[in-house]
């Protein structure tokens, strides 16, 4: 079963800025003054242009869409939130939180997805929005396919009934547990956690059952022979938020952002890039403000 993908789908964004409906839940966010939002917003496409060259000239395929001129979303940069795709053969589409992310789901972008994977059951979950449930794909869930295994940091974002459905439907083991970074719950599992064919990222402390911080060190350690603890300054630092791919040649690679490299110790990341090439995106703005970084904005095409 496929673990790393060789084609990302993102988004470019127009109207990048600070969402106010997710500063209470990501701690990661900090808020724009007025008098910024543009220069802001200019700074954030800039980086993104700057990311997708760095991984085209890796060879990883990028499919990149644009935000239409009708859409404000200020966190449409970020669409590994409302889809995901499986190798198993599903499509999945997932609720989200804030109701002002919800207009990222773009017509365009699903249309395109249901096209190059017409044999793909679709499976969409936005409707428990509704009901005040959230799943929001690949930021709460991190997936482990090659044990078929998820992690799940359980938060407001992150819905362990929705969670459980998912692990339902793609048949796989669930792996729900608490999280604490300063007395708040961590939003979403893939900035404390990354998992990859080999390698795995992980933050320890952040787990507040010790018991469970043994369990999961040891689920990822199973058929991988580098995983890399970090620690709270490091996940402020989105060292968590990285992404193992891997390019058209097959060649294996790790994309993450420039605070996250320089937070590495020389150690870890000798470990990481260990016969893989890195991708290092300069993402300072998109970081700040949308309380996200690189892995955060892409979606994986298996």
């Amino acid at each position: 079963m496929k673990q790393l993908a060789d084609r990302l789908l993102m988004i470019r964004p127009k109207f990048f800025g600070s969402n106010s409906e997710t500063l209470s839940s990501n701690t990661f966010q900090k808020e724009i003054e007025d008098s910024q939002a543009v220069a802001i917003s200019e700074n954030a496409v800039k980086e993104f242009d700057s990311f997708v060259t760095a991984l085209e000239s890796q060879g990883v395929l990028v499919d990149t869409f644009e935000q239409p001129s009708d859409n404000t979303s200020p966190d449409i940069v970020f669409p590994n939130n409302w889809f995901s795709v499986h190798p198993e053969g599903f499509l999945i589409f997932y609720p989200m939180e804030s109701k002002t992310r919800r207009t990222e789901r773009l017509e365009t972008v699903k249309d395109y997805l249901m096209r190059i994977y017409p044999e793909h059951e679709v499976v969409d979950m936005a409707w428990f929005e509704d009901e005040n449930k959230y799943l929001e794909g690949t930021g709460s869930m991190v997936f482990d396919r090659k044990n078929k295994r998820i992690f799940c940091a359980l938060s407001s974002r992150s819905s362990q009934d929705l969670l459980t459905r998912v692990g339902e439907i793609l048949k796989y083991e669930v792996v729900p547990f608490e999280t604490e970074e300063n007395g708040t719950p961590i939003y979403h599992t893939n900035v404390l956690m990354s998992v990859g064919s080999d390698l795995a990222v992980f933050c320890p402390d952040c787990l507040k059952d010790k018991k469970l911080k043994k369990k999961v060190e040891s689920m990822l350690n199973e058929g991988r022979s580098h995983v890399i603890k970090i620690n709270a300054d490091q996940l402020n630092s989105f060292c968590g938020n990285i992404l193992e791919v891997k390019n058209q040649k097959g060649k294996k690679g790790v994309l993450l952002s420039r605070s996250a490299k320089n937070a590495f110790s020389e150690a870890q990341l000798e470990e990481m890039d260990h016969e893989k090439f890195l991708v290092e995106a300069s993402i300072p703005t998109i970081e700040k403000y949308g309380g996200g970084s690189a892995r955060c904005m892409v979606s994986e095409l298996f």
